[in-house]
Parts: C-alpha cells; structure tokens; sequence
C-alpha cells in the first residue's frame, strides 16, 4: 500500500557483526583466555607468547590492541541460548582491518555518543568501547590508534559501527 512504513528504522546489527566486507582483513586466532570468554565485538590482544588472544585488560595500553572479536562463522555458543561469545580454547575470528558493530558504553554521566571520524576509547576497567575519555585527563580509558567511529550515535541496543583503518596486530 502506498504510504505504509513498516519501522522507523533498522538497528545497526549484532555486536561482532561486520559492517563492510570489501575492506576487510579477518585472521583466525585462538582465545586463549583460561577462565573468561571473549564476547562477539570485543576488543583483544595477543596473548604472552602471541600464540594467540585475551580479552583487553585493565593494564592493556593501545600498542596492546590486535583487534575485534567478529561472528564471521560461529553464532552462538548453545543453540537458542543467544550467548555471543568465543569459549576458553576456541578459534575465533578477529578483525585486524575494517567496519564492524560494538557495543559503545556511557556512563551515568555522559551525553556524548560516537562522532563518525571521532576517536575510540577503551575503557580499563571493563574494556568497553566508549566514545569520549573518562577520569582525570582520561585516565580511565585508553584512546585507540588508527580507529575511528564509522557513523554518528548508537542505536537502540548501544550499537555503533566501529573502522579499523589499517591493519593491526
């Protein structure tokens, strides 16, 4: 019917989703965190030996940064279970150059949401994305190199495209 909207809009995705295939660098790697999962959108770093990833820690620094947990193959870990994550021991995929969905984080505080071409914060404690630096002279977070926000605010659900522009780690 002429006229009929079905929606206001579409979200941007699932968290881990890849935004832009054309330039787009995925390598596996193993998670080789013992006791924690690696969520889809995360943010990751080689472990000690590099023979694989670990979630971004509170003592990463952004020379640390190897990449994003993506959902290119693996769904979820129980079917019908909605759980998005990489198990201690998995293969995953990590992306090391492109666009992908993450969750960006405010706190109660913050009204800023992601500026496209704006910078990406980890936060430490918790390795969040967030879009703006937090503490006293940012200390709280960690301002990533050559990563910039693909488009302007979140949608409902906090998702916001993230670009890697050159390859990582």
């Amino acid at each position: 019917m002429p006229g009929m909207v079905i929606g206001k809009s579409l979200l941007r995705g699932f968290f881990g989703n890849v935004a832009r295939s054309i330039d787009t660098i995925i390598e596996a790697s193993q998670n080789k965190e013992a006791t924690a999962p690696i969520a889809f959108g995360a943010p990751v770093v080689l472990n000690a030996d590099g023979t694989g990833v670990k979630n971004f820690g509170s003592t990463n620094t952004a020379a640390d940064f190897a990449g994003i947990a993506v959902r290119e193959v693996k769904t979820e870990t129980v079917y019908g279970s909605n759980v998005a994550q990489y198990d201690a021991n998995d293969v995953m995929d990590v992306l090391k150059r492109g666009s992908v969905i993450v969750k960006c984080v405010k706190d109660a505080t913050a009204t800023n949401d992601p500026v496209k071409g704006g910078v990406v914060y980890i936060r430490k404690a918790t390795g969040e994305f967030v879009a703006a630096a937090e503490g006293t002279s940012g200390a709280d977070t960690v301002a990533l190199d050559n990563v910039v926000w693909g488009q302007n605010g979140v949608d409902a659900n906090g998702a916001a495209e993230l670009v890697i522009l050159k390859r990582v780690k």
